[in-house]
């Protein structure tokens, strides 16, 4: 049932995106001359399926709206083909449907690639140091420490730099492992006591290079706050029910959303962080300590890309977000027309720069 209605979900994002973008629109709109690229990662038969059943195509396709709406011309380019771009502005959608060797970082593999487009005369959109900031917390943390934004007290650990007794003169428990390049609250472990560990770090270690230990911030809700042009242009509150057990405010686990905005004062704080980190779009999954927005905003995550979760109807407003997000065709329309405005408003932004 779950698949079915997925599939359902899927379909009902790319028709009415087709829908909102209008097929001769599109057809007029291409150039196989054109000097503005669209890029296309998959390569294979498996990343097509993925392309077509995950976020992909969704990007891509407010790309497409952005040239249709801005009576661009445009042309898709493949990936086997990606060598041989020059002197063109190229457009893409982060991905790692390129990663075919399946390397762990893979905003790292994306970003190097991008480079080598980069140096061919291209002009990227969006620039391509964006990319390291792409499901990347080691990286991401190492900024925050540079830059000094509020975050989360956190050490990167390898496996050969575990300290048990360091860790614990460090860290009361419980506290939290994440997984450097997981999403979505996937790869994040509560951790209880030195016996689950030492269990979960070396679960983790068969995974990954290196893990992350994290604080717990004492709330119940954070907030997603997305900044672009210097001003907060969309943002919710997540506000997570009760529960015996430890859980993210992923809407995922029963989350309802309250679409109020912060304070002014933290609004400001959002936007001066976005500039320190030299990004132009930048989301933020943003909390406070006992939920107290007269303290420091603590910054969970900042991502340069990320899904839309458009606003509600009134029937669904108090309610769980997955409730409304259980009618597949609604969601799915609601979701292509948010994310094909949002990209719009941030395609023409950055070629204002």
């Amino acid at each position: 049932m779950k698949i079915v209605k997925y599939i359902t979900y899927q379909l009902s994002l790319i028709i009415c995106s087709l829908n909102k973008i209008e097929i001769l629109r599109l057809f007029s709109a291409y150039d196989s001359q054109s000097n503005n690229v669209l890029l296309a990662f998959p390569n294979s038969f498996i990343t097509w399926i993925n392309y077509f059943f995950r976020a992909h195509v969704l990007h891509d396709l407010s790309i497409i709206y952005f040239f249709c709406e801005k009576k661009i011309k445009f042309r898709i380019v493949f990936s086997s083909q990606f060598g041989h771009i020059k002197n063109s502005n190229i457009y893409y959608s982060f991905s790692s449907l390129l990663n075919k060797y399946n390397f762990d970082n893979h905003s790292v593999y994306l970003y190097n690639i991008m480079q080598q487009i980069e140096k061919q005369g291209n002009k990227i959109y969006p620039p391509i140091a964006d990319i390291l900031l792409w499901e990347n917390k080691v990286y991401m943390h190492s900024k925050f420490d540079e830059l000094e934004i509020n975050c989360p007290k956190t050490i990167i650990l390898r496996q050969s730099e575990i300290d048990i007794n360091f860790i614990e003169n460090s860290f009361s428990y419980p506290f939290l492992i994440k997984e450097p390049f997981s999403n979505h609250s996937r790869g994040i472990y509560f951790i209880h006591n030195r016996d689950e560990f030492i269990l979960q770090a070396a679960n983790s270690f068969r995974n990954v290079n290196s893990i992350l230990i994290q604080e717990i911030i004492p709330m119940n809700r954070d907030a997603r706050v997305v900044v672009l042009n210097n001003q907060i242009v969309y943002s919710y509150w997540r506000n997570k029910p009760d529960s015996p057990n430890f859980t993210t405010t992923s809407t995922s686990n029963g989350s309802a959303l309250d679409f109020s905005p912060l304070a002014q004062k933290n609004q400001n704080i959002l936007i001066q962080y976005t500039k320190k980190l030299n990004l132009l779009m930048a989301a933020y999954d943003v909390t406070f300590s006992q939920n107290d927005e007269n303290t420091m905003p603590i910054i969970l995550e900042v991502s340069t890309s990320f899904l839309i979760n458009p606003l509600p109807t009134a029937k669904y407003l108090k309610l769980p977000y997955s409730r409304f997000k259980s009618n597949s065709i609604k969601f799915g329309y609601f979701r292509a027309n948010a994310a094909l405005e949002f990209k719009l408003n941030q395609l023409s932004f950055l070629n204002e720069k």
